[in-house]
């Protein structure tokens, strides 16, 4: 189950959070602090009005008589199905009190008995006393954390009903794959992350028989993620597209082994660090000198570059019908290289215009293309046919370069915000394939390449 903490300190505002996400949440929460004794029939009538599961989150002064007996004629009236504290002896209470009615009592662990994997056992069977259902924090806020998790995945899904949270700013595959911990339900911390955990992942689906891929890279990019994913169940796929943020490839590997992940795509920094552990490349990996996806093939590791085709099959139309004959490409990264080498593939004159005019230099001599610095833009107005924006600057990186409405503009960044060079190709009225185009046309042959598949059009 999925759900979300509902913000608000009354009645009306958590009621008006629940209707921005009823149609994604399996179970809420509820902070106590709204059930002042004049708001407690509106909040009674909130919560018998739910057709899912709600949880009341209560603080140690509801421990006084007073206060406790208020608290369970709450729970009862409105039908709470789960209570969850951080108190010891609430939690007691509430266990004894409800131990032969349908009420169940989730019990928080403090966070300093479960930040080393080896207390974890522990900590969630002291909790779990008198019926309770422990729930435990976990902060993965390191690439060793993330793997040392992984690496106990098995002792924390081998114990019995829980309830897991996650932190951290490695911690977004973990809260993804939240099933594999076995986790009874994951709270999340606002509605944009219920909702793509969701529409985007079903993570609320996964179980032992999804197969995983995963998207490798620091940051992470989950763009592929909403592409991919989707294809899964039209070829009748249990699987998951997953994003994983680490600092080095040794760790991913490791992870890689434990989850099992059958394939995965690959972004920056490791397109050019990959190649050392594939055991096969492909030809256009061998040209371009990078790789964004690794398949395993026949125990070896295979190593393709879906940038190179993914290309081509945007400007097909156009290259076939001799529409495009001279291209200037802005940029030599990765995305640089992948252009370059596929329209030198199909005999495009291509000129590299790039801030590191080394750079420029050297995969220009490798594709006998030419080349210039960035900051001679302005000689190139009017001489292409193609102009490819690879670059992730959002800066006016090339201000003297004019566009004159005739040129395609072809986008490979799909990941930060609309550039000023963009604006004025639109502007200037070309036409124009998006970074999403881009994203979308690369990820679908990524699909193909990682399912054996086509892609469910």
């Amino acid at each position: 189950m999925l759900g979300l903490l509902l913000e608000g300190s009354t009645v009306k505002e958590i009621t008006e959070n629940y209707s921005e996400i009823s149609d994604y949440a399996d179970i809420i929460e509820i902070n106590s602090s709204v059930c002042i004794s004049d708001s407690q029939d509106e909040l009674v009538s909130f919560v018998s009005s739910l057709k899912i599961p709600a949880v009341l989150v209560v603080s140690k002064e509801h421990e006084e008589s007073q206060a406790f007996e208020m608290l369970c004629s709450l729970i009862e009236k409105a039908g709470f199905r789960y209570v969850r504290s951080s108190s010891s002896h609430l939690c007691t209470k509430l266990s004894k009190t409800f131990s032969e009615k349908n009420i169940q009592i989730i019990r928080d662990v403090p966070a300093e008995q479960t930040d080393k994997p080896q207390n974890l056992y522990k900590a969630l069977k002291k909790a779990s006393e008198n019926n309770c259902i422990p729930h435990i924090v976990i902060n993965i806020d390191s690439e060793e954390a993330l793997v040392t998790y992984y690496s106990f995945l098995k002792n924390i899904s081998a114990f019995g009903k829980k309830v897991i949270s996650f932190t951290g700013s490695f911690s977004n595959s973990a809260a993804i794959l939240y099933r594999k911990a076995d986790s009874s339900y994951l709270c999340c911390s606002s509605p944009k992350t219920l909702k793509r955990l969701k529409t985007v992942y079903h993570a609320e689906r996964i179980d032992g028989d999804t197969a995983i891929y995963a998207a490798v890279g620091n940051p992470e990019n989950s763009g592929l993620s909403a592409v991919i994913n989707p294809g899964f169940e039209p070829v009748g796929m249990n699987a998951v597209f997953i994003p994983f943020r680490t600092e080095t490839l040794k760790a991913f590997f490791k992870i890689a082994d434990i989850l099992s992940i059958s394939g995965f795509s690959i972004t920056k920094p490791f397109n050019r660090e990959i190649i050392p552990y594939l055991g096969r490349i492909s030809r256009e990996v061998t040209k371009t000198g990078s790789a964004n996806l690794a398949v395993w093939e026949n125990r070896y590791l295979k190593g393709m570059n879906t940038d190179y085709y993914g290309i081509l099959n945007l400007l097909e139309s156009d290259l076939d019908s001799g529409k495009i004959k001279n291209a200037v490409v802005f940029g030599c990264g990765v995305a640089g290289h992948s252009a370059v080498w596929a329209l030198r593939y199909r005999h495009v004159n291509v000129t590299i215009l790039n801030r590191t005019a080394d750079k420029a230099r050297k995969l220009a001599a490798e594709t006998m293309s030419s080349w210039d610095s960035l900051e001679n833009a302005a000689k190139y107005t009017g001489t292409a046919d193609l102009v490819i924006q690879a670059t992730s600057s959002t800066d006016d990186f090339a201000p003297d370069f004019k566009f004159t409405g005739k040129e395609l503009v072809c986008d490979l960044v799909y990941n930060t915000a609309s550039s000023a060079f963009m604006n004025g190709a639109e502007k200037a009225g070309c036409r124009i394939i998006s970074g999403k185009a881009c994203l979308v046309s690369q990820g679908k042959l990524q699909f193909e390449k990682l399912t054996g598949f086509y892609y469910p059009d």
